[in-house]
Protein backbone atom coordinates (compact mmCIF):
# COMPACT_ATOMS: atom_id res chain seq x y z
CA UNK A 1 0.00 0.00 0.00
CA UNK A 2 1.32 3.62 -0.67
CA UNK A 3 1.60 5.78 2.14
CA UNK A 4 1.98 9.11 1.73
CA UNK A 5 2.41 11.67 4.84
CA UNK A 6 3.78 14.70 5.78
CA UNK A 7 6.19 15.12 8.87
CA UNK A 8 8.71 18.05 9.79
CA UNK A 9 12.41 17.56 9.51
CA UNK A 10 12.56 16.09 13.42
CA UNK A 11 10.22 13.76 13.05
CA UNK A 12 11.91 11.97 10.36
CA UNK A 13 14.24 9.65 12.90
CA UNK A 14 10.65 7.86 14.00
CA UNK A 15 11.09 6.06 10.61
CA UNK A 16 7.90 4.24 8.86
CA UNK A 17 9.65 1.66 7.22
CA UNK A 18 6.57 -0.94 7.13
CA UNK A 19 5.06 0.26 4.32
CA UNK A 20 6.75 -1.69 1.10
CA UNK A 21 6.69 2.09 -0.90
CA UNK A 22 6.40 5.25 1.10
CA UNK A 23 7.34 8.83 0.43
CA UNK A 24 7.21 12.00 3.07
CA UNK A 25 7.70 15.38 2.45
CA UNK A 26 9.90 17.25 5.27
CA UNK A 27 10.40 20.92 5.87
CA UNK A 28 13.96 21.32 6.42
CA UNK A 29 16.51 23.79 7.14
CA UNK A 30 18.33 24.56 3.87
CA UNK A 31 21.61 23.37 5.95
CA UNK A 32 22.64 21.45 8.66
CA UNK A 33 22.76 23.80 11.81
CA UNK A 34 20.66 25.74 10.26
CA UNK A 35 17.32 27.28 11.75
CA UNK A 36 15.17 28.92 8.71
CA UNK A 37 13.24 26.39 7.51
CA UNK A 38 13.16 27.40 3.62
CA UNK A 39 13.31 24.33 1.75
CA UNK A 40 11.17 21.30 0.90
CA UNK A 41 12.23 17.94 0.27
CA UNK A 42 10.93 14.69 -0.71
CA UNK A 43 12.11 11.32 1.53
CA UNK A 44 12.18 7.65 0.48
CA UNK A 45 11.08 6.34 3.67
CA UNK A 46 12.38 2.86 2.88
CA UNK A 47 16.04 4.18 2.39
CA UNK A 48 15.74 7.41 4.58
CA UNK A 49 17.48 9.47 2.03
CA UNK A 50 16.71 12.61 0.46
CA UNK A 51 14.49 11.51 -3.69
CA UNK A 52 14.53 15.15 -4.43
CA UNK A 53 14.41 18.96 -3.40
CA UNK A 54 11.21 20.44 -4.54
CA UNK A 55 11.89 24.01 -3.05
CA UNK A 56 14.56 26.03 -1.91
CA UNK A 57 14.45 29.15 -0.48
CA UNK A 58 17.71 30.95 -1.89
CA UNK A 59 17.58 28.95 -5.03
CA UNK A 60 13.90 28.82 -6.40
CA UNK A 61 12.04 31.80 -8.18
CA UNK A 62 8.16 31.52 -7.23
CA UNK A 63 5.65 33.15 -8.36
CA UNK A 64 2.68 33.91 -6.46
CA UNK A 65 -1.14 33.03 -7.01
CA UNK A 66 -4.21 34.35 -6.13
CA UNK A 67 -6.20 31.33 -4.69
CA UNK A 68 -9.31 32.16 -5.77
CA UNK A 69 -8.89 33.75 -8.76
CA UNK A 70 -5.82 31.95 -10.14
CA UNK A 71 -3.77 35.24 -11.28
CA UNK A 72 -0.30 36.00 -10.91
CA UNK A 73 0.68 38.86 -8.50
CA UNK A 74 4.42 38.32 -8.79
CA UNK A 75 7.49 35.92 -9.66
CA UNK A 76 11.15 36.63 -7.73
CA UNK A 77 13.44 34.66 -5.80
CA UNK A 78 12.53 33.85 -2.45
CA UNK A 79 14.26 35.46 0.58
CA UNK A 80 13.78 35.48 4.71
CA UNK A 81 11.96 38.39 4.27
CA UNK A 82 7.85 38.34 4.31
CA UNK A 83 5.90 39.58 1.30
CA UNK A 84 3.94 37.82 -1.65
CA UNK A 85 7.05 37.35 -3.46
CA UNK A 86 8.67 35.26 -0.33
CA UNK A 87 6.61 32.11 -0.14
CA UNK A 88 8.27 30.75 2.57
CA UNK A 89 8.73 34.26 4.42
CA UNK A 90 10.88 34.32 7.97
CA UNK A 91 10.79 29.97 7.69
CA UNK A 92 7.43 27.61 8.02
CA UNK A 93 5.48 27.79 11.18
CA UNK A 94 3.18 24.69 10.38
CA UNK A 95 2.07 22.76 7.64
CA UNK A 96 -0.59 19.75 6.54
CA UNK A 97 -0.59 17.27 3.79
CA UNK A 98 -3.65 17.46 1.19
CA UNK A 99 -3.85 13.84 -0.14
CA UNK A 100 -6.93 14.48 -1.87
CA UNK A 101 -5.63 17.52 -4.48
CA UNK A 102 -1.66 16.55 -3.58
CA UNK A 103 -0.75 20.18 -2.14
CA UNK A 104 1.12 21.44 0.87
CA UNK A 105 -0.61 23.49 3.20
CA UNK A 106 1.50 25.81 5.53
CA UNK A 107 1.69 29.05 7.58
CA UNK A 108 4.78 31.35 7.29
CA UNK A 109 6.37 32.23 10.57
CA UNK A 110 5.38 35.79 11.62
CA UNK A 111 2.25 36.26 9.49
CA UNK A 112 -1.18 34.68 9.92
CA UNK A 113 -1.47 33.22 6.37
CA UNK A 114 -2.59 30.15 4.89
CA UNK A 115 -1.17 29.22 1.48
CA UNK A 116 0.03 25.60 -0.23
CA UNK A 117 1.97 24.70 -3.34
CA UNK A 118 0.42 22.19 -5.68
CA UNK A 119 2.79 19.22 -5.93
CA UNK A 120 1.52 18.60 -9.24
CA UNK A 121 2.74 21.46 -11.04
CA UNK A 122 5.68 21.61 -12.54
CA UNK A 123 6.05 25.68 -12.42
CA UNK A 124 6.89 26.78 -9.15
CA UNK A 125 3.77 28.35 -7.46
CA UNK A 126 2.59 28.78 -4.04
CA UNK A 127 -1.24 30.14 -3.42
CA UNK A 128 -2.68 32.21 -1.30
CA UNK A 129 -5.58 33.47 0.48
CA UNK A 130 -6.12 37.00 0.78
CA UNK A 131 -8.54 36.27 4.09
CA UNK A 132 -7.23 38.77 7.00
CA UNK A 133 -7.21 36.50 9.58
CA UNK A 134 -5.53 38.26 12.17
CA UNK A 135 -5.11 41.91 12.15
CA UNK A 136 -1.14 42.40 11.19
CA UNK A 137 0.28 46.08 12.73
CA UNK A 138 4.14 46.83 11.87
CA UNK A 139 3.96 46.05 8.80
CA UNK A 140 2.59 42.44 8.85
CA UNK A 141 5.25 41.15 11.03
CA UNK A 142 2.72 39.36 14.25
CA UNK A 143 4.58 37.81 17.03
CA UNK A 144 5.11 34.49 18.41
CA UNK A 145 1.89 34.57 19.99
CA UNK A 146 -0.14 34.67 16.98
CA UNK A 147 2.06 32.37 14.47
CA UNK A 148 -0.18 29.11 13.22
CA UNK A 149 1.94 26.41 14.78
CA UNK A 150 -0.61 23.77 14.20
CA UNK A 151 -1.77 22.74 11.38
CA UNK A 152 -4.27 19.45 10.57
CA UNK A 153 -6.45 18.62 7.25
CA UNK A 154 -9.42 15.92 7.45
CA UNK A 155 -10.71 15.63 3.88
CA UNK A 156 -11.72 18.57 2.61
CA UNK A 157 -11.36 20.67 5.35
CA UNK A 158 -8.32 21.48 7.71
CA UNK A 159 -7.74 23.55 10.64
CA UNK A 160 -4.86 25.84 11.83
CA UNK A 161 -4.12 27.09 15.74
CA UNK A 162 -2.15 29.82 16.62
CA UNK A 163 0.50 29.81 19.17
CA UNK A 164 -1.16 31.06 22.33
CA UNK A 165 -4.37 29.01 21.34
CA UNK A 166 -7.04 31.81 21.01
CA UNK A 167 -7.76 31.44 17.56
CA UNK A 168 -8.94 27.96 15.88
CA UNK A 169 -9.20 28.58 11.54
CA UNK A 170 -11.46 26.46 9.63
CA UNK A 171 -10.05 26.25 6.06
CA UNK A 172 -11.47 24.77 3.55
CA UNK A 173 -9.73 23.42 0.10
CA UNK A 174 -12.12 23.46 -2.85
CA UNK A 175 -12.15 26.27 -5.67
CA UNK A 176 -13.59 28.65 -3.41
CA UNK A 177 -11.36 28.17 -0.37
CA UNK A 178 -12.86 29.94 2.89
CA UNK A 179 -11.43 30.57 6.32
CA UNK A 180 -13.49 30.76 9.37
CA UNK A 181 -12.27 31.76 12.92
CA UNK A 182 -13.77 29.39 15.13
CA UNK A 183 -12.75 30.82 18.44
CA UNK A 184 -10.15 29.91 21.08
CA UNK A 185 -9.25 26.73 22.55
CA UNK A 186 -10.81 26.06 25.80
CA UNK A 187 -9.21 24.09 29.20
CA UNK A 188 -10.44 21.03 30.45
CA UNK A 189 -11.11 21.17 34.16
CA UNK A 190 -8.96 18.43 34.49
CA UNK A 191 -5.80 20.55 33.43
CA UNK A 192 -5.55 22.33 36.68
CA UNK A 193 -2.90 25.34 36.52
CA UNK A 194 -1.93 23.77 33.16
CA UNK A 195 -3.72 25.99 30.45
CA UNK A 196 -3.21 25.11 26.91
CA UNK A 197 -2.33 29.52 26.92
CA UNK A 198 0.44 29.12 28.87
CA UNK A 199 3.53 30.08 27.25
CA UNK A 200 5.69 28.02 29.04
CA UNK A 201 3.92 24.85 28.98
CA UNK A 202 1.43 25.18 25.84
CA UNK A 203 2.46 27.06 23.16
CA UNK A 204 3.25 25.15 19.59
CA UNK A 205 2.60 21.50 19.37
CA UNK A 206 0.74 19.29 16.94
CA UNK A 207 -2.68 18.17 16.42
Amino acid sequence: MKKITLFSAALLSLGMANAQSSKTYAVTSLSPHDYYWGAIREIDLTTGKVVKTLFESDKTAFESVDATSKSSITSSKTGQTNGLDKPFGYGVAASAFDKKHNRLYYSPMHSAEIRYIDLDETASKFYYNKTKMIDQPNGGFLTEESHLTRMVLIGKVGYAITNDGNHIFQFTTGKKPEITDLGGLIDDPSNGGISVHNKCTSWGGDI
